[in-house]
Parts: C-alpha cells; sequence; structure tokens
C-alpha cells in the first residue's frame, strides 16, 4: 500500500504469490495505492500497465486486486487488518523509514520486507521476516512459513503490537513529558 514505484519492488510480491498458487490456491494479493505523482508526470501510467501485463502473464487475474487510488487515512488504517502477511519488498537497500511499514506493525501483521535499514530496526527481534532483496523465492519462503504455522503468525502478530504500542505517539508523548518536567525541575 502507498503510492506505486518500481522502489516498491511489487513485481517481486507479485511473483511470489504465483510460486505460492498451488499451494494456497485461494490466495489473494492486494496492491493499494496510485502511482507515485512524480513517476506519474514522467512516464504517466506506464509502471501500472506493466504490473497488469505481468498478473496477465503469470495467470493471476483472478488472484490480484488493485484499489487503484490514493485512500483516505481511515481507509489506510482498515487496510493492513484484510492481510493475513504484509510483504514489504522494497528494493532500495537504503530506506530509512517507510509509512506503511510502521502502519502494517501498528496493525499487529505478520509481516515480511526486505533488509532495509528501517526493517532490520523494526522487525529484529522476532516481529517480522526478512527477506532477500529482489528475490520472489525468498519472499514466498517467508510467506510460506507464516502461512503454514498459525504459532508463528500469531507470535509475529503479538510481538508487532507490543513494539507498536511502545512506541507509539502517546508512549513518546509521555517520554517527552518525563524529560521535559525533569529538566523544569533542574
Amino acid at each position: 500500500m502507498g503510492l506505486l514505484s518500481p522502489a516498491k519492488g511489487i513485481e517481486y510480491g507479485l511473483r511470489e504469490v504465483k510460486m505460492l498458487m498451488k499451494e494456497y490456491p485461494d490466495l489473494t494479493c492486494i496492491v493499494v495505492g496510485e502511482t507515485h505523482p512524480s513517476l506519474k508526470a514522467e512516464e504517466g501510467e506506464a509502471y501500472r500497465r506493466s504490473l497488469e501485463a505481468l498478473i496477465a502473464r503469470l495467470g493471476l487475474e483472478h488472484n490480484v486486486m488493485f484499489i487503484d487510488k490514493f485512500v483516505s487515512e481511515d481507509e489506510l488504517a482498515a487496510l493492513p487488518n484484510l492481510a493475513d502477511v504484509y510483504i514489504a519488498p522494497y528494493r532500495g537497500r537504503d530506506q530509512v523509514s517507510s509509512g506503511t511499514l510502521t502502519r502494517a506493525l501498528a496493525s499487529g501483521n505478520a509481516i515480511v520486507a526486505t533488509p532495509t535499514p528501517f526493517a532490520k530496526e523494526t522487525l529484529i527481534p522476532g516481529r517480522g521476516l526478512l527477506c532477500e532483496f529482489d528475490s520472489a523465492r525468498s519472499i514466498a519462503h517467508q510467506t510460506r512459513r507464516i502461512l503454514s504455522s498459525p504459532w508463528l503468525r500469531e507470535r509475529l502478530e503479538s510481538r508487532a503490537r507490543q513494539y507498536a504500542f511502545r512506541i507509539g505517539w502517546q508512549q513518546a508523548a509521555e517520554k517527552y513529558a518525563k524529560i521535559l518536567t525533569k529538566a523544569l525541575k533542574v
């Protein structure tokens, strides 16, 4: 979910879906978001069309759904709850933040992500599984681990929720209040 661009690695997620279809024939992949405005200005909808062509080549027309729009905050908040596994196959090896990955953590999703600095910091230890960059096979392997093990999925979801609770806005505000209170007493 979020603004679509090649940096998101969506094509690897789609190839991963194809690899899992024999074991999970009812698997559905939901891709949410409109094309990134800068990409749209340069190339129009060429990237989205390339994803649609890949879906057709892989025979996934009944397994992939596009929600082709910029979604509101309320809609965005509800979307991670639809997923059994949230996939973040980012291609940028130096990505230091991700709003959508943070939202998935806050929603308590089981997550598979590439080892960007942000993902390594937030998903380890035990809050998600890391996969290799640009590897549908690695994404499929980690997703299969989650889908085949209710215990693992529940553990990842629980640890994601616990972490999100510790770093939420309310907790951050309380920490700042304590620091300011101490500073004012000095």
